[in-house]
């Protein structure tokens, strides 16, 4: 077979792409970079159509970077679609040029198209013709971006761990533990020395060494999936960092780990300075409970003693020759006087009580007393707010 007969074939190959444009597609162009035509539009969207209208290549060009909205990409997109770019492309041997861009529905909403031509030499003309087709990408580019956004705020670096041959494959990295970029193959066993030597606390490297080590790793994850932990280091500038290390399995066959770290400085010091702001307001507040217990304590004890001489005093007085009426002003007085004893020895209590002092002990109590208690203390009550006692 010629190589005339090669090229051709391939030409009508090319050609028959535009004839089964894929079917996502939110248009299609045939153009000639040589010649400068640009024609047989396809696109169920009328405003795509008519960025064909010129009949010209360089017009078609020109009329797709119009609608890029945002100012830096387009110009970008201006130089690396122009006709003479192109032409250039392809003698350099890239035969399909691609680009993502945003434009603007018709509802002002944001879209993100991804723009390909595909170029190829016409056997019989020698012209570099092209095919276009634009496919609408937004999704995709926006859980991309909420992807890298993730990376950027909340990772240092993110790596897979190949068990069998202990090699690491950075894929991203913020933090500059390492020269090697993303995709860089290191070993793994090196890179745990790299960053226990040269950044870990002094006091965190033989712990970090374990914990890191590939035997104990896959035993820990064997019976739990992931693994993390908790290291401290020191940045570029040298100040003392608390970073969260994570593995997950990535395969179901245990053979590739998904390795993150993450810098949780700020969180673990709030978290620290609000341990210590509740820890001091439970210590102020035990302060104030033992004072108050303290008095409690103190009042109750100077409280019985001026109210044992008066139970005593009139125990002595209920012993003389009195009136029957004064014999029972004395009963009343004894029985008051006894109940507010027992007040205050409850008040007593209650501090043994927060102390963790009490101690029960169930006694029999006469029914008399406790009638006696009524008559004395509750009855009076009664009768001043004209109410009656049944009992």
């Amino acid at each position: 077979m010629t190589d005339y007969k090669l090229k051709e074939e391939k030409y009508n190959s090319f050609y028959n792409q535009f004839i089964k444009v894929n079917p996502h597609s939110l248009g299609s162009f045939r153009l000639n970079l040589t010649t400068d035509w640009c024609g047989d539009g396809q696109s169920p969207v009328e405003s795509v159509l008519e960025q064909g209208k010129t009949g010209t290549a360089e017009g078609y060009l020109k009329a797709n970077a119009d609608i890029v909205c945002d100012p830096d990409i387009r110009e970008e997109f201006s130089k690396f679609f122009s006709r003479h770019n192109l032409l250039n492309e392809f003698r350099k041997g890239n035969q399909e040029c691609s680009m993502t861009y945003p434009v603007l529905a018709e509802n002002g909403s944001v879209l993100w198209i991804e723009g390909f031509i595909n170029m190829e030499e016409n056997p019989y003309t020698g012209d570099i013709e092209a095919i276009t087709y634009a496919l609408d990408v937004t999704d995709r580019k926006i859980e991309a971006d909420i992807v890298q956004r993730i990376l950027e705020e909340n990772y240092d670096h993110i790596g897979i761990i190949d068990k069998a041959r202990r090699i690491y494959t950075l894929k991203e990295k913020r933090w500059l533990f390492t020269d090697n970029d993303p995709n860089d193959i290191i070993d793994y066993d090196e890179i745990c020395h790299i960053i226990a030597d040269e950044f870990a606390f002094s006091e965190d490297r033989a712990d970090f060494l374990q914990l890191t080590d590939m035997d104990h790793l896959t035993d820990v994850m064997n019976d739990s999936n992931s693994f993390e932990f908790l290291f401290r280091c020191y940045d570029e500038a040298g100040d003392l960092r608390y970073k969260q290390v994570q593995y997950i399995w990535l395969d179901k066959s245990h053979e590739l780990i998904l390795n993150t770290q993450t810098d949780i400085t700020e969180v673990y010091l709030k978290e620290k300075e609000q341990m210590e702001r509740m820890h001091e307001a439970l210590m102020a507040a035990e302060d104030a409970n033992h004072a108050k217990s303290e008095f409690l304590s103190r009042m109750s004890h100077d409280m019985r003693t001026p109210l044992n001489g008066i139970i005593g005093m009139n125990y002595l007085a209920s012993k003389q020759d009195n009136p029957p009426e004064t014999t029972e002003y004395l009963e009343k007085i004894d029985g008051s006087s006894k109940f507010l004893l027992q007040l205050i020895n409850d008040v007593l209590d209650m501090t043994k009580a927060e102390s963790g002092k009490i101690e029960l002990h169930p006694e029999p109590y006469p029914i008399e007393d406790f009638y006696g208690y009524i008559d004395s203390v509750i009855e009076p009550v009664c009768r001043e707010k004209k109410s009656e006692t049944h009992y």
